[in-house]
Parts: structure tokens; C-alpha cells; sequence
């Protein structure tokens, strides 16, 4: 399963797909080889802990390569489901409304992971969170939830608002930012 992205050069495989047709010491290689420097929470989730999520079936990863000049890794994207626990501090009641919340807690997909290697192009970033939206809008389809997260840095909040996230509050440990994208 061979997925295009917005490039001829760039293509989206599963992780779990990856992980069929490549030998253990390959898959392990190749996430390794992730380097991304800005971030080394992201780093670490890809060589550490997207494998055992995968097999454990608590998120999908898809890893996007670019074919040109040679296949490489170059971003990867994570999607899942959470509950997203609110607290007294949300303040945005029309928000809150829509996301179907009950006893404080509303179900949401999460886009847990996004991160490109260290000096590619800013656009990789793009497709990433495009192609995350899209396989998010399928899984709706398939089984319904009206709400999106995710947690970024305050560095990110203005792109992630760009994509149509709206800033919901901080997390509990008040480094993080909580977005939410409603679906409709």
C-alpha cells in the first residue's frame, strides 16, 4: 500500500506496511537514521517508541520518503485516538459545544507526531499535516468523532491556526499548547 504525496518524488508508506516487508534490524536502521535536531521529542518517538506503538495498535504511523536522487526518509506523521480531558480553564464555550463533551471528556483523533529531517524543505511539513487530515477525514467517515488535537510549542500555534486548529488551552504541565479542529 503505496501512497502518493504532493510531489513525484515524495511517496507515504505505513509503517506497518514498512514493517511487513523489511526485516527487523532494516526497520530499525532506517528510524534510527531520523535525525531532527529542532525537535528531539520527535526524534525519539520515531526511533524509540513508533514500532511498539504500531504493533500495539495505539497509533498509525506513515513515513514519507522522497525518491529524488536517491529514497530517503524524510518526515513521518502519527495519527490516533485519545480522550481529550478538559479542564475548568477552557474558556471558548462555542468550542466546547461542538466538540460533544461528556463528564469533562471529549473523544478526539490526535496527530501525535509530525517532523521532517534536519535541512529539507518546509513544504514536507505541509504534506505531512495534509495527509494526517486526510486519513483522519476517512477514519470519520468509517467511525465518527467530531474533534481533532493536537499539542505544539508556542512556536507552532500561528501555523497550526493557518491549517484551521483553533488554541483550546495549555496542557497540565503548561509547556505544551492544546489545539482542537472540529470536523464537520
Amino acid at each position: 500500500m503505496l501512497m502518493r504525496g504532493i510531489s513525484v518524488s515524495n511517496k507515504i508508506v505505513p509503517l506497518s506496511h514498512y514493517m511487513c516487508k523489511n526485516t527487523e534490524q532494516s526497520v530499525l536502521e532506517l528510524l534510527s537514521g531520523f535525525s531532527c535536531s529542532k525537535d528531539k521529542d520527535v526524534q525519539g518517538y520515531l526511533r524509540n517508541t513508533a514500532a511498539r506503538h504500531e504493533t500495539d495498535q495505539m497509533s498509525r504511523t506513515y513515513l514519507i520518503f522522497d525518491s529524488e536522487p536517491t529514497e530517503r526518509l524524510v518526515a513521518y506523521v502519527t495519527v490516533a485516538t485519545k480522550c481529550l480531558v478538559l479542564g475548568d480553564d477552557v474558556e471558548n464555550d462555542v468550542l466546547l459545544k461542538t466538540m460533544n463533551v461528556n463528564n469533562g471528556v471529549a473523544q478526539s483523533y490526535l496527530i501525535g507526531q509530525l517532523g521532517k529531517v534536519d535541512g529539507y524543505s518546509k513544504k514536507i511539513g505541509d504534506l505531512a499535516m495534509d495527509f494526517a487530515l486526510e486519513v483522519i477525514q476517512s477514519a470519520n467517515k468509517l467511525v465518527g468523532c467530531k474533534s481533532i488535537r493536537l499539542d505544539c510549542k508556542d512556536a507552532l500555534v500561528d501555523y497550526y491556526k493557518k491549517k484551521g486548529f483553533k488554541l483550546l488551552n495549555k496542557n497540565i504541565r503548561n509547556d505544551l499548547n492544546r489545539m482542537v479542529m472540529i470536523l464537520t
